[in-house]
Protein backbone atom coordinates (compact mmCIF):
# COMPACT_ATOMS: atom_id res chain seq x y z
CA UNK A 1 0.00 0.00 0.00
CA UNK A 2 1.50 3.32 -1.03
CA UNK A 3 1.07 6.51 0.92
CA UNK A 4 0.51 9.97 -0.42
CA UNK A 5 4.17 10.79 0.19
CA UNK A 6 5.24 7.86 -2.02
CA UNK A 7 3.07 9.19 -4.84
CA UNK A 8 4.43 12.74 -4.49
CA UNK A 9 8.07 11.73 -4.14
CA UNK A 10 9.08 11.94 -7.78
CA UNK A 11 6.89 14.89 -8.76
CA UNK A 12 7.87 18.51 -9.00
CA UNK A 13 5.71 21.47 -8.03
CA UNK A 14 4.42 23.70 -10.79
CA UNK A 15 4.50 27.49 -10.52
CA UNK A 16 0.91 27.61 -9.24
CA UNK A 17 1.61 24.82 -6.75
CA UNK A 18 4.68 26.65 -5.45
CA UNK A 19 2.70 29.86 -4.94
CA UNK A 20 -0.07 27.91 -3.16
CA UNK A 21 2.47 26.22 -0.87
CA UNK A 22 4.07 29.59 -0.02
CA UNK A 23 0.67 31.20 0.79
CA UNK A 24 -0.43 28.28 2.99
CA UNK A 25 2.95 28.30 4.77
CA UNK A 26 2.70 32.06 5.42
CA UNK A 27 -0.84 31.73 6.83
CA UNK A 28 0.27 28.93 9.18
CA UNK A 29 3.33 30.92 10.34
CA UNK A 30 1.23 34.08 10.94
CA UNK A 31 -1.35 32.06 12.89
CA UNK A 32 1.41 30.75 15.13
CA UNK A 33 3.21 34.07 15.79
CA UNK A 34 0.15 36.36 15.52
CA UNK A 35 -0.68 36.52 19.24
CA UNK A 36 2.90 37.58 20.01
CA UNK A 37 3.04 40.48 17.53
CA UNK A 38 -0.53 41.78 17.88
CA UNK A 39 -0.78 45.18 19.65
CA UNK A 40 -4.24 44.34 21.09
CA UNK A 41 -5.71 41.38 22.89
CA UNK A 42 -7.77 39.39 20.38
CA UNK A 43 -10.24 38.19 23.02
CA UNK A 44 -11.05 41.45 24.82
CA UNK A 45 -13.18 43.98 22.95
CA UNK A 46 -13.84 47.60 23.85
CA UNK A 47 -16.77 48.60 21.65
CA UNK A 48 -17.00 52.07 23.20
CA UNK A 49 -13.46 52.84 22.08
CA UNK A 50 -13.94 51.11 18.74
CA UNK A 51 -16.94 53.20 17.71
CA UNK A 52 -15.78 56.48 19.27
CA UNK A 53 -14.96 59.41 16.97
CA UNK A 54 -11.40 59.66 15.70
CA UNK A 55 -9.08 61.14 18.33
CA UNK A 56 -11.59 60.69 21.21
CA UNK A 57 -10.25 59.35 24.48
CA UNK A 58 -12.38 58.58 27.50
CA UNK A 59 -11.42 61.17 30.13
CA UNK A 60 -9.89 60.05 33.37
CA UNK A 61 -11.21 61.40 36.64
CA UNK A 62 -10.16 64.98 37.28
CA UNK A 63 -10.63 68.60 36.21
CA UNK A 64 -10.44 69.58 32.55
CA UNK A 65 -10.64 72.79 30.54
CA UNK A 66 -12.49 73.33 27.28
CA UNK A 67 -12.05 76.49 25.24
CA UNK A 68 -12.08 78.01 21.84
CA UNK A 69 -13.11 80.92 19.64
CA UNK A 70 -16.51 81.70 18.15
CA UNK A 71 -16.36 83.78 14.98
CA UNK A 72 -19.53 85.71 14.06
CA UNK A 73 -20.10 87.61 10.84
CA UNK A 74 -22.03 90.82 11.41
CA UNK A 75 -22.66 94.08 9.57
CA UNK A 76 -19.72 95.60 11.44
CA UNK A 77 -17.42 92.81 10.31
CA UNK A 78 -16.16 89.64 11.87
CA UNK A 79 -16.37 89.44 15.66
CA UNK A 80 -14.38 87.01 17.72
CA UNK A 81 -15.60 85.70 21.08
CA UNK A 82 -13.24 83.64 23.19
CA UNK A 83 -14.56 81.20 25.77
CA UNK A 84 -13.18 78.80 28.34
CA UNK A 85 -15.07 76.34 30.46
CA UNK A 86 -13.93 74.12 33.30
CA UNK A 87 -15.55 70.73 33.91
CA UNK A 88 -14.94 67.85 36.27
CA UNK A 89 -15.16 64.10 35.65
CA UNK A 90 -15.98 62.08 38.77
CA UNK A 91 -16.81 58.48 39.47
CA UNK A 92 -20.59 57.85 39.52
CA UNK A 93 -22.03 57.94 43.03
CA UNK A 94 -25.42 57.38 44.55
CA UNK A 95 -27.14 59.18 47.41
CA UNK A 96 -29.59 57.34 49.67
CA UNK A 97 -31.09 59.31 52.53
CA UNK A 98 -33.71 58.22 55.05
CA UNK A 99 -36.37 60.93 55.11
CA UNK A 100 -37.47 60.72 58.75
CA UNK A 101 -34.93 58.65 60.69
CA UNK A 102 -31.27 57.70 60.72
CA UNK A 103 -32.13 54.03 61.29
CA UNK A 104 -34.56 51.65 59.56
CA UNK A 105 -37.24 49.98 61.69
CA UNK A 106 -39.08 46.72 61.10
CA UNK A 107 -42.88 46.51 60.67
CA UNK A 108 -43.25 50.18 59.71
CA UNK A 109 -42.78 52.10 56.47
CA UNK A 110 -39.36 53.70 56.24
CA UNK A 111 -39.38 56.50 53.64
CA UNK A 112 -36.10 56.77 51.72
CA UNK A 113 -35.04 59.14 48.93
CA UNK A 114 -32.44 58.27 46.29
CA UNK A 115 -30.60 60.31 43.67
CA UNK A 116 -27.73 59.81 41.25
CA UNK A 117 -26.22 62.79 39.42
CA UNK A 118 -26.62 62.41 35.68
CA UNK A 119 -29.62 60.04 35.82
CA UNK A 120 -33.33 60.79 35.94
CA UNK A 121 -35.31 59.26 38.80
CA UNK A 122 -37.21 57.05 36.31
CA UNK A 123 -33.93 55.25 35.52
CA UNK A 124 -33.16 54.45 39.18
CA UNK A 125 -34.13 51.38 41.19
CA UNK A 126 -33.41 50.51 44.82
CA UNK A 127 -32.19 47.03 45.87
CA UNK A 128 -31.45 45.35 49.22
CA UNK A 129 -29.18 42.54 50.42
CA UNK A 130 -31.30 40.71 53.02
CA UNK A 131 -31.56 37.02 52.19
CA UNK A 132 -34.16 34.88 53.88
CA UNK A 133 -35.91 37.97 55.25
CA UNK A 134 -39.07 39.46 53.90
CA UNK A 135 -38.29 42.99 52.74
CA UNK A 136 -40.54 45.04 50.48
CA UNK A 137 -39.46 48.13 48.59
CA UNK A 138 -42.31 50.17 47.12
CA UNK A 139 -41.83 53.16 44.83
CA UNK A 140 -43.95 56.09 46.06
CA UNK A 141 -42.96 58.74 43.52
CA UNK A 142 -39.88 59.65 41.53
CA UNK A 143 -36.85 59.12 43.75
CA UNK A 144 -38.88 58.23 46.89
CA UNK A 145 -39.40 54.70 48.19
CA UNK A 146 -40.98 53.03 51.23
CA UNK A 147 -39.06 50.12 52.75
CA UNK A 148 -41.00 47.69 54.95
CA UNK A 149 -39.07 44.90 56.70
CA UNK A 150 -40.51 41.96 58.64
CA UNK A 151 -39.72 41.71 62.34
CA UNK A 152 -36.34 40.19 63.25
CA UNK A 153 -36.02 37.98 66.36
CA UNK A 154 -33.41 35.64 67.80
CA UNK A 155 -29.67 35.30 67.40
CA UNK A 156 -29.85 35.21 63.60
CA UNK A 157 -31.59 38.55 63.31
CA UNK A 158 -30.04 40.99 60.91
CA UNK A 159 -28.62 44.18 62.41
CA UNK A 160 -27.79 45.88 59.15
CA UNK A 161 -29.46 46.49 55.80
CA UNK A 162 -27.34 47.23 52.75
CA UNK A 163 -29.08 49.31 50.05
CA UNK A 164 -27.80 49.58 46.48
CA UNK A 165 -28.93 51.90 43.70
CA UNK A 166 -29.04 50.69 40.11
CA UNK A 167 -29.34 53.00 37.11
CA UNK A 168 -30.52 51.19 33.99
CA UNK A 169 -29.76 47.84 35.73
CA UNK A 170 -26.14 48.85 36.45
CA UNK A 171 -24.95 49.34 40.04
CA UNK A 172 -24.00 52.97 40.64
CA UNK A 173 -21.80 53.95 43.56
CA UNK A 174 -21.10 51.89 46.63
CA UNK A 175 -23.75 50.10 48.73
CA UNK A 176 -24.85 52.07 51.78
CA UNK A 177 -25.38 50.37 55.15
CA UNK A 178 -28.24 51.26 57.50
CA UNK A 179 -28.79 50.05 61.06
CA UNK A 180 -31.82 47.81 61.35
CA UNK A 181 -33.90 47.72 64.55
CA UNK A 182 -37.17 46.22 65.66
CA UNK A 183 -39.90 48.65 66.66
CA UNK A 184 -39.71 48.87 70.48
CA UNK A 185 -42.47 47.20 72.48
CA UNK A 186 -45.03 49.68 73.73
CA UNK A 187 -45.19 50.21 77.48
CA UNK A 188 -47.68 52.24 79.52
CA UNK A 189 -46.44 55.36 81.22
CA UNK A 190 -48.09 56.52 84.43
Amino acid sequence: MSTIFDRLRGRRLTGVGTIGLIIVSLVVILAIIGPYISPHDAIQHNLKARYAPLGYTDPEHGTYWLGGDILVQSEEGEKKYEFTHQYRVDEPMSVISPDKMNVLYTLVDNPVSIAVPGYSSEELTLHYNLSGTECRIKRIKNGTYNININEQRGKKRKKELKLTVKANNKVVGKPINFRLKNVPEPYPKC
